[in-house]
């Protein structure tokens, strides 16, 4: 999974945190018990997060067959722009409190991650997309493509 989109990075070398718009890499395996056990999924690219360490990604306490693996793709984007992160039981106590002391800074990156909700099925435990007016399509066709400001998921 590529993911570009604001994020916060460690550097080791220096001890410093950089922000910055980069390119994040992230993999997961599905097992053989997949749906029933959760996939495990693990960052390639070094993210500074609560929920993450070098061998895996936190994706949850909980995980349920029937949540599907693009609502698994779009958390973990919503995770690294800090959108979503626990800080109660982290992987990662250093950034756990550097997100617990720097909240004012948090999200990242605000541009939402999953897709327009008038152009797609609800996302698992959501309320449905509320019903389009004529001003809001009048609005979509001045601001051309919905995905403009989005951040990008491949």
């Amino acid at each position: 999974m590529s993911y570009k989109c604001s994020e916060k990075r460690r550097e080791e070398r220096k001890g410093g945190e950089r922000r910055g718009k980069e390119e994040s890499y992230a993999a997961g395996n599905l097992s053989l018990g997949y749906p029933r056990r959760a996939p495990q999924c693990r960052m390639l690219t070094p993210v500074f997060h609560p929920n993450f360490d070098d061998a895996m990604v936190c994706i949850g306490d909980f995980w349920a067959a029937s949540e599907g693996l693009h609502d698994l793709v779009i958390r973990i984007g919503r995770m690294i722009a800090y959108q979503e992160y626990n800080t109660k039981s982290p992987l990662n106590g250093l950034a756990a409190r550097w997100a617990a002391q720097n909240t004012n800074l948090l999200p990242i990156d605000a541009r939402s991650i999953s897709p327009p909700l008038s152009d797609a099925a609800p996302v698992a435990g959501t309320d449905a997309a509320p019903e389009a007016s004529a001003s809001d399509s009048n609005a979509k066709e001045t601001l051309g493509d919905p995905w403009a400001e989005k951040i990008s998921i491949s």
